[in-house]
């Protein structure tokens, strides 16, 4: 009998090692408990390993593959649990007789468990199955909400800032000024201004030729396109000039007159500029009736606002008083703001200054019988000398005509000390061919000073 139980013990463990021999080669599958093979007290071999003991409702050991804790179950068995590197998740790792997710790594501390990775969720808590996390689905990822957060497997990426838009060192996609760089590629003639991811580039101060802004026309023109390129012109009623062709005057400017901007001017006239060409006048009864060689008429007024003497001179031959001083001063001025200034010095009596009224040109005689010759007159006293001496002094004109018949006279009136004198002397008595008048400035005792003479006219 102790031979046939033992032949029948040795039948059994060579069936049951059979299924574990196929169940190690077959990844997946659960080492099966052996049918019929409780025997309270009794033993089993499996794979080669030392007997190991089964109670009912125990917990058998093992020697088989450094098996761990055996599976509780109804009779004891043999089975000391699966073997360690078996079968578990396809193409995971094992960690202590547990099979890890794909993705998971085996952690040897505190004891040999399957840690998911950063990235992924771990559903059943022990590593045996991962799950990507969508970092994108919660706030974009921390990505800026102007960009796209890309999703990827245990991680996420954020696509770079558009176009317009910078990162800063916190991954914020933040705004370039691209004003600040070539006026953010605007034509140098507009203003640029920022926009949130560009720029917008103002309106041309004009109008735009061949793709380039044109500046602002200057005064008095307009700009224009000439074929690809910005020009300017006229308006109406003005003009260029020759010399200076971007520059429009009005057509009636007596300072630029014509094209070839020609000064109109003349002392004591007064001058226009028509159809591009000059023409003057000397006013109702101030022309001597005689013209320059360039056509301008002879004026019988005189008041120096041309900062020149207007062809007024002292006759050297009877001038017995003069100190040399013959100009334009801004004192004791009536007509405007200039006079003729005569330095007058007498060191006795019946000192002398001889001044010469220019006439024609030419020197033809003129019938001046039906005029008046008048000026306003000044006798300043030189500080420290005697003064002006009333009654003692006179204003006198000499005139000839070209018969030679002459003229003396209009002394009658003697001007007042140190103050302004309207002076006048009638010319009834004139020659009918006078070509040449002479005014005198005299005084019958010792005086220095300074006589101003302005707003003279023949009229």
């Amino acid at each position: 009998m102790k031979t046939t139980k033992t032949l029948a013990v040795v039948i059994l463990s060579t069936a049951w090692a059979t299924q574990l021999s196929t169940a190690c080669s077959s990844p997946g599958r659960t080492f099966p408990e052996p049918q019929g093979g409780s025997n309270p007290g009794g033993s089993s071999q499996a794979g080669g390993g030392s007997a190991g003991t089964a109670n009912t409702g125990g917990a058998g050991t093992s020697s088989t593959g450094g098996a761990s804790a055996g599976n509780s179950g109804d009779a004891g068995s043999g089975d000391g649990g699966s073997l360690d590197g078996g079968a578990g998740d396809s193409g995971g790792v094992g960690c202590d007789g547990v099979t890890c997710a794909t993705e998971a790594d085996c952690s040897p501390t505190p004891a040999p468990h399957c840690v998911c990775p950063n990235g992924y969720a771990d559903p059943r808590g022990d590593g045996t199955l991962c799950e990507d996390i969508d970092e994108c689905a919660t706030d974009n990822g921390g990505c800026d909400p102007k960009v796209t957060c890309k999703n990827a497997p245990g991680s996420f990426s954020c696509d770079v800032c558009p176009d317009g838009y910078e990162q800063n060192p916190q991954g914020a996609c933040v705004d370039i000024n691209e004003c600040l760089v070539d006026n953010g590629g605007c034509d140098p003639l507009v203003a640029c201004s920022n926009t949130d991811g560009g720029r917008a580039c103002g309106d041309c101060p004009s109008l735009s030729c061949g793709g380039s802004c044109c500046p602002t026309a200057p005064a008095n023109s307009v700009a224009q396109c000439q074929g690809n390129s910005c020009a300017v012109a006229c308006k109406t009623n003005y003009h260029s000039c020759s010399a200076d062709p971007a520059t429009c005057y009005p057509n009636s400017d007596t300072k630029h007159c014509g094209a070839s901007c020609a000064v109109c001017s003349q002392p004591n006239a007064t001058a226009t500029c028509t159809a591009g060409a000059c023409s003057y006048s000397c006013g109702s009864g101030l022309s001597l009736g005689c013209l320059y060689p360039d056509g301008r008429p002879v004026c019988s007024r005189w008041d120096f606002e041309s900062n020149t003497v207007e062809g007024f001179a002292i006759d050297v031959a009877g001038t017995t008083a003069s100190d040399g001083r013959f100009l334009v001063s801004t004192k004791h001025a009536t007509s405007g703001s200039r006079s003729l200034a005569i330095g007058f010095v007498s060191a006795n009596s019946s000192g002398i200054v001889d001044v010469k009224i220019p006439l024609c040109p030419g020197g033809q005689g003129l019938n001046l019988q039906d005029r008046k010759l008048t000026m306003d007159f000044y006798a300043e006293t030189a500080t420290g000398t005697t003064p002006y001496p009333v009654n003692r002094n006179g204003n006198y004109v000499t005139v000839k005509g070209k018969s030679g018949e002459t003229f003396g006279g209009c002394d009658s009136d003697t001007p007042d000390a140190d103050q302004a004198f309207a002076w006048e002397c009638s010319t009834a008595g004139w020659p009918q061919d006078t070509s040449e008048i002479t005014l005198r400035f005299r005084v019958f005792e010792k005086w220095s000073g300074t006589m101003y003479i302005d707003n003279i006219k023949l009229q």
